[in-house]
């Protein structure tokens, strides 16, 4: 399940491009040297809740960290704030990774819905289980092609933490590293 919520993560970043395409075409072009952090919590009265932290190596400048954070409830209503973390909010090794951040004191790229007076997001993973793999895949939908090509390395991680104030219930998520990655988006 986290596996296809990290595919998810990264295919929504593209989705407004591909509405651009014309014929078959190369629509966009990502090389890569990212990590990403995944955490997610479904608790008993069906809230779910998930932390995505990805950090960006290839920009300019040094690493960008970005953190999402999107909460379901049952009665339909949700959460999504999304954000560029300050520098030492997010501290990622191959083996663990740490957040702590208050979403009220970062400017926001999205907001919807309404973050709580407790904005704090804190979450600790700690790898138990590696997965690497290299070469191609290919991912189909529709008239789009997702081609990826390098090396992936995915950590199964132990996780725990809180975000606005509520520990996540029985959390889950993995750690990632892509290297030497290129991702290309194709439509026809």
């Amino acid at each position: 399940m986290h596996k296809i919520v990290s595919c998810v993560v990264v295919l929504g970043a593209v989705v407004a491009q591909l509405g651009m395409a014309k014929a078959a075409t190369e629509v966009a072009h990502f090389p890569a040297n990212n990590r990403f952090a995944t955490a997610i919590s479904n608790a008993p009265d069906g809230t779910s809740t998930g932390v995505f932290v990805t950090r960006e190596i290839t920009q300019p400048g040094g690493p960008v960290d970005t953190v999402a954070v999107i909460i379901s409830r049952p009665d339909g209503s949700f959460t999504l704030a999304i954000g560029v973390l300050p520098q030492g909010a997010f501290h990622f090794t191959p083996r663990s990774a740490s957040l702590d951040v208050d979403l009220n004191a970062i400017t926001l790229d999205t907001l919807i819905g309404e973050l709580p007076e407790n904005g704090v997001v804190s979450v600790d993973w700690d790898g138990t289980d590696t997965e690497r793999t290299a070469g191609n895949s290919v991912s189909e939908f529709d008239n789009v092609r997702v081609i990826f090509s390098g090396v992936t390395t995915a950590v199964v991680a132990e996780v725990a933490g809180t975000v606005f104030g509520l520990p996540l219930v029985d959390p889950f998520g993995d750690l990632r590293q892509l290297s030497q990655q290129v991702t290309v988006i194709t439509t026809d």
